[in-house]
């Protein structure tokens, strides 16, 4: 019958065409959650990372102060406060570093806590000069030695929180080159079924018109005797 061919290639194109747009909103929608979620895991990372920057800025400024004040008060004040706040640095990183997986981080981080290392002697011998009563010479040590080593520590963190940044954003354009990569494949395709519509539409036609045309014929025949 006529009215189920037409029903049938209509019907048949929506579904088509159903699919086609389903399959690609999923594409786009599944690229953009991972995207989500690992743009969402990088950002409490880097916050982690900032929270950890800031806090070994503020331990450095304190040593600093150990090291070159002369007033025994100020110097006992920031040496209580300094062991907190080296022990707070240390749960943070130990944090971050639970969190590493990728072998970039990993060997940003080794770099890190090496200077760190080198840091914390600095304070150690900071304190040796400061319990000797040697306070020109804990000055010397902090102006000469101990200031380059905290320009490398918080500079090795920096670069750690600069690489962090640039992975998140390499996220962001990966997802929006997918997005883009799933519209176009997705209109692609749509061109794709609209052309097979076409043609199946042109079948559809020639296969009513063909009939009636031979049927029109053999009436005029006939009546023509």
């Amino acid at each position: 019958r006529v009215s189920r061919k037409l029903w049938f290639a209509f019907l048949g194109l929506m579904v088509a065409m159903a699919l086609v747009s389903g399959l690609a909103q999923n594409r786009s929608n599944t690229a953009m959650s991972r995207a989500i979620d690992a743009v969402a895991d990088i950002d409490g990372r880097l916050a982690s990372v900032i929270r950890w920057r800031g806090a070994t800025g503020t331990a450095n400024l304190m040593v600093h102060g150990i090291a070159i004040t002369t007033d025994e008060a100020l110097e006992k004040q920031y040496g209580a406060q300094l062991k907190e706040a080296i022990a707070g640095i240390g749960k943070i990183q130990e944090g971050i570093s639970a969190g590493i997986s990728d072998p970039a981080d990993k060997a940003a981080m080794d770099k890190i806590q090496e200077i760190r290392k080198r840091v914390l002697a600095g304070v150690g011998k900071i304190r040796e000069l400061r319990g000797a009563g040697d306070i020109a010479a804990s000055q010397r040590f902090a102006k000469e030695e101990f200031t380059a080593l905290i320009n490398q520590y918080e500079g090795a963190q920096d670069e750690f929180i600069a690489l962090l940044e640039r992975r998140r954003d390499a996220v962001r354009e990966d997802a929006t080159t997918q997005r883009i990569r799933a519209g176009v494949i997705g209109a692609i395709t749509a061109l794709l079924v609209f052309g097979v519509g076409t043609l199946l539409a042109w079948w559809l036609v020639r296969s009513i018109t063909a009939p009636l045309q031979q049927a029109v014929d053999t009436a005029n025949a006939i009546a023509a005797g």
